[in-house]
């Protein structure tokens, strides 16, 4: 029998290039049934010796009749499913647009997923390096997303690109609330000495948190300074100094109440003091200078003022002018 490039032969053909075929599917149909074949139709190739035509391939298109091989590959940014006609099939039978969550290269015959860690809610995306990286703060547990799974988990954070909500645990001295991009160093005044938390600890009593100098990991490091005292949450070391007329030799003080009143016969003349400024200096007259005033603060450790005090023994007497001061 003879065979000729772009037409097929079915039984009883008595030429090359028969014409007698009305119709052809591919369930095999022959209008009428007595046809010995025919030319090629458009989504269909004939290589020689065809017995009846061969549908264009997935990723490839046949947009002529008498074709013996197909006319060219599938375009990008689109695919062809099988018996295209068209690089750029739209018709959702043979083919289609690529759809979101998923990129077709040339010859296409699937759209293919975004790989996961990726996302991508735009059409006819031709390249894998076109789908989107998750997004900070979120992550992509599947491939062929559209949009980001959901925000990642309290004590983790994401960078772009994650696939799992735990991606990285907070390091110590950081908080994660939901949805993080990235570790935020926690706010002077609190700590944290673990990993993986999503809040901070209120900086402890008798201690300051600093957290400009660095995170604050181990509090023991950071104790309340002699002269100055350090209720819960302080922020630095020498926020809260002992007032004039007082004076602490001790670290670790929580509170205004732990600072002790000035030694008998000596005074405190500022803020934050670990020892008293000096002694008394009294003149010959046994006039106190106006230099020696000094704060004043009641039984309860409550501030009166910076107004003119002078110590007597271990209490504060006020001073309007100079005055004669007993030592006895």
């Amino acid at each position: 029998m003879l065979k000729f490039k772009s037409w097929f032969c079915v039984s009883a053909a008595w030429t090359s290039q028969p014409f007698d075929l009305d119709n052809y599917t591919t369930a095999n149909c022959l209008c009428p049934a007595t046809a010995t074949g025919g030319k090629c139709q458009p989504g269909f190739y004939c290589p020689e010796g065809s017995i009846e035509p061969t549908p264009c391939p997935p990723g490839t298109y046949c947009n002529d009749s008498g074709l013996a091989e197909p006319s060219g590959e599938c375009s990008p940014g689109y695919y062809c499913i099988r018996g295209a006609t068209k690089p750029q099939n739209t018709d959702g039978i043979t083919g289609n647009i690529c759809p979101g969550g998923s990129y077709c290269d040339a010859g296409s015959g699937q759209p293919i997923p975004c790989p996961s860690g990726t996302y991508s809610n735009i059409l006819a995306l031709s390249d894998v390096s076109e789908c989107l990286l998750c997004t900070a703060g979120f992550y992509c547990d599947l491939p062929g997303l559209t949009a980001p799974t959901n925000p990642c988990s309290e004590g983790f954070f994401c960078p772009p690109g994650q696939n799992v909500s735990k991606a990285i645990a907070c390091p110590p001295g950081h908080y994660c609330p939901e949805g993080s991009a990235k570790p935020k160093l926690c706010d002077s005044g609190s700590w944290q000495d673990l990993g993986g938390q999503a809040e901070c600890k209120p900086c402890v009593a008798g201690y300051y948190c600093d957290n400009r100098i660095g995170p604050v990991i181990d509090i023991e490091l950071y104790p309340c300074p002699a002269g100055f005292y350090c209720p819960v949450g302080t922020q630095a070391a020498t926020q809260y100094g002992c007032p004039p007329g007082t004076f602490s030799p001790n670290t670790r003080l929580k509170n205004i109440n732990d600072c002790q009143l000035c030694l008998p016969g000596q005074y405190c003349a500022s803020f934050g003091l670990s020892a008293p400024s000096g002694e008394l200096p009294f003149t010959k007259s046994g006039l106190v200078p106006r230099s020696c005033f000094h704060y004043r603060r009641t039984a309860e450790g409550k501030g009166l003022g910076d107004g003119p005090a002078a110590v007597v023994g271990n209490h504060f007497k006020n001073f309007t002018h100079l005055q004669n001061v007993s030592t006895s």
